[in-house]
């Protein structure tokens, strides 16, 4: 018996960052490590893309509005901006925990830093 339910998981990248990519890898490898029942949501249908395609037996789906209120979780990789982008989708309803992973160019809002990752 699986004793981690099954969440919703939605992911925000710093837009126009390609370095973004290579922490998501190591991010989602580090996610589903622990929690296997989880439905990843992405906001940027290139994420999406990118882990589908790395990844084919994942449940991942592109956010749509329609989808906020599953959400479970966020993970945020940027800045700041990330955050606060994150934060504005659920403007009206239950917001729910963002991890935010630092990897912009401000980071007064970020908790851990890439290097905090195990």
């Amino acid at each position: 018996m699986n004793k981690h339910p099954a969440c919703n998981i939605l992911f925000l990248t710093k837009l126009f960052e390609e370095s973004t990519s290579h922490v998501l890898i190591d991010v989602i490898d580090l996610v589903h490590n622990k929690l296997p029942s989880i439905t990843y949501f992405f906001l940027r249908q290139d994420d999406a893309k990118l882990i589908s395609n790395r990844y084919p037996s994942l449940a991942t789906k592109v956010y749509d509005p329609q989808s906020t209120a599953m959400i479970d979780y966020v993970i945020t990789i940027g800045g700041d901006g990330t955050i606060l982008n994150a934060s504005s989708l659920f403007q009206g309803l239950r917001t729910p925990r963002i991890l935010s992973i630092q990897k912009g160019t401000l980071g007064f809002m970020c908790k851990f830093e890439v290097e905090d990752l195990p």
